[in-house]
């Protein structure tokens, strides 16, 4: 009896360490103040040079090197949209939700990239989209954050899209409205 215990508690304590041993926690150096990533298993996984280092969730996080110059890793340290000038913020509020990456001088125009750092859009103007009450009955999604426009090129073609970048709308229209 006793031993059949035993090796259970050896098992479950061994799925907890391999378990604390891929997540990370965010670390600071106590004399500058830079940020890292450091793994539960004492890795360094990004070192303490960054100004913010912010979870985002999934796994990834932001990382700025000073006040405009931003980027996102994983949690192997991979970056997955490098750091440059720039904003980037999440377009929705779930782990999964695409990123947007303020890179033109031009007001609210930039890319739209996934959670791994895939190009999705270049050069668009997104719009986050809110759940009006005309809106509802159309998409699946109710909540709000779940959904964008973005409209692209110099004569500006819209599309709808899903927070996680797929497409709903095919870039193409002039104009995308609720009716």
């Amino acid at each position: 009896f006793f031993t059949m215990h035993k090796q259970r508690l050896s098992l479950f304590l061994l799925l907890i360490a391999a378990t604390l041993s891929a997540q990370t926690r965010i670390i600071s150096d106590a004399q500058t103040g830079k940020k890292g990533i450091l793994s539960w298993a004492g890795d360094t996984i990004l070192p303490c040079q960054y100004f913010v280092v912010s979870h985002e969730g999934g796994g990834r996080f932001l990382v700025a090197a000073d006040e405009l110059n931003i980027g996102l890793v994983d949690e192997q340290g991979r970056f997955l949209i490098p750091i440059s000038e720039g904003m980037l913020y999440r377009l929705g509020d779930q782990p999964g939700d695409a990123f947007f990456k303020r890179t033109s001088k031009l007001p609210n125009t930039g890319t739209v990239f996934d959670t791994n750092g895939k190009l999705l859009l270049s050069d668009c103007q997104p719009g986050i989209v809110y759940a009006e009450p005309g809106f509802k009955g159309i998409v699946p999604d109710q909540r709000p954050n779940r959904y964008f426009t973005a409209g692209v090129g110099h004569v500006r073609k819209f599309g709808f899209f899903h927070a996680d970048g797929r497409q709903i709308v095919p870039l193409k229209y002039e104009n995308l409205s609720y009716c």
